[in-house]
């Protein structure tokens, strides 16, 4: 009987055993809680969706699109080395945004422009090198995810140039002088840097610094050596693109050019002092020199414009005697001038025997009857002579015998108003017959008067 019970208890907890297993199978089956699904992905992550792997035997899914622009940097066709291009674009219904931007020549990969894009632009600077030289590209915008989506720009890169204008080759600059700098760029139109070189020294002069609009004026310091020199234009947008101008360096010059050898000058008059100059002399100091001494006549005059300058100066009463101008420019390493000589001749008139003033020659005679002609030579004495002639043949005679002068005699002749335009004239007069052949010789006097002022005198002896 034991025996017996002991079986069934055998038989009893096998099958406990075998229904407890049984409920662990069942178990396994059911769904999981969510934490032990969350730390089963953990360890072991699930295949990614079908609809995210590419099909290749599926059609490309959305397009990319290279917008549209007026603008000349922004999706251009024509590239100039050195310009700054944007690149924009639309992407529609691809799986991401993600783009790779590439530049292709002959269907060759020639530049990675950028990838893994997402904002649907770039920028790119055309660079001047071996890689990008002139010619025919392809833009080409393709999907990360998809390789056959892509966007395609032909574009033709150019060469920038840049061409100086101004000054032209050789052209020479003066110290203090102000002078014209232009150049034209084909491509970028950004702005330059300027300088200026000697073709020896490593230092160079800066001229300018972020110049735009093609073109400036620049003033030569008076402290720049004189030499040979080269003018460069540095485009400072695009690197490498420069131009360059072969020109040379003076000091600057002051010529006088009035008053000029033998001019002659009369104190109280006014006469023009001129001058020309290349560059800038800076103010000037104008003096009249003599072998002993000088005058300055003006300081901190202005040196004109268009190279030349004049000023005016009213004689003040000086010696007869030889002077010259001296014009100097008073910064420093300013050059200076100095005229001809002239002479300083006080105004006059003077009767003279013959029309050369310098003939030696006896006092001539005059006849009755006879044709004689006077001469005279003027000075910044007017313009205008009066001629008077009287009998002078008692004054004479008395003169002669030591006693009073007496008045003189008959006005034969009295002449107004004759030019002194030229310097000089002359007057001819035929002494009258005598009213007693009787009286014998007589002396005429011949009086010189200007409407400046001036006057001379002299007698002429007749024979009868």
């Amino acid at each position: 009987m034991k025996e017996k019970s002991r079986a069934i208890s055998l038989v009893s907890t096998v099958a406990v055993i075998v229904c407890l297993f049984s409920l662990s199978c069942t178990a396994y089956a059911a769904p999981p809680a969510a934490t032990q699904k969350s730390a089963t992905q953990q360890l072991q992550p699930a295949a990614a969706p079908a609809a995210s792997v590419l099909n290749p035997n599926a059609p490309p899914k959305g397009t990319i699109t290279i917008n549209a622009s007026s603008k000349a940097n922004v999706n251009a066709s024509t590239w100039y080395t050195g310009s700054y291009q944007y690149i924009q674009w639309t992407c529609s219904g691809t799986r991401s945004n993600l783009v790779d931007v590439t530049l292709w020549k002959n269907n060759q990969q020639k530049v990675i422009i950028g990838t893994g894009i997402a904002t649907g632009q770039t920028a790119y600077s055309v660079p001047g090198d071996t890689i990008n030289t002139p010619g025919n590209y392809e833009l080409r915008i393709i999907s990360e995810d998809d390789s056959r989506v892509e966007a395609r720009l032909a574009v033709t890169i150019v060469a920038t140039t840049l061409i100086i204008t101004k000054p032209n080759k050789d052209d020479i600059w003066y110290t203090g002088g102000t002078y014209p700098i232009s150049w034209q760029i084909q491509g970028t139109q950004g702005s330059v840097n300027i300088s200026l070189s000697t073709l020896t020294s490593i230092n160079s002069i800066n001229v300018g610094t972020g110049i735009a609009g093609g073109s400036m004026q620049y003033t030569v310091p008076s402290s720049v050596p004189p030499g040979e020199y080269y003018l460069y234009v540095n485009s400072k947008d695009a690197p490498g693109v420069m131009g360059g101008q072969h020109l040379f360096v003076q000091p600057a010059t002051l010529t006088v050019t009035s008053p000029k050898a033998s001019d002659k000058w009369a104190p109280g008059n006014t006469y023009g002092i001129t001058w020309q100059f290349m560059g800038n002399p800076g103010p000037l100091k104008i003096e009249f020199i003599n072998a002993s001494s000088s005058i300055i006549i003006a300081d901190n005059v202005q040196p004109g414009a268009g190279g030349s300058g004049w000023y005016n100066w009213k004689v003040f009463p000086l010696k007869n005697g030889d002077y010259q101008v001296r014009i100097t420019g008073q910064s420093s390493g300013a050059p200076s001038s100095t005229s001809p000589t002239l002479r300083i001749t006080n105004p006059f008139i003077k009767y003279s025997w013959s029309a050369d003033p310098n003939a030696s020659m006896a006092m001539p005679y005059a006849y009755y009857g006879q044709p004689f002609t006077s001469y005279w030579q003027s000075f910044a004495c007017g313009d205008k002579v009066n001629i008077t002639i009287t009998d002078d043949t008692a004054n004479k005679n008395t003169i002669a015998s030591n006693t009073a002068e007496a008045v003189r005699g008959k006005v034969y002749f009295k002449a107004t108003q004759y030019s002194l335009s030229n310097g000089s004239g002359q007057y001819s007069w035929i002494p009258p017959a005598p009213p007693d052949p009787n009286t014998g010789n007589r002396w005429y006097h011949i009086h010189l008067d200007s409407s400046g002022g001036c006057s001379d005198d002299t007698d002429v002896f007749e024979y009868q």
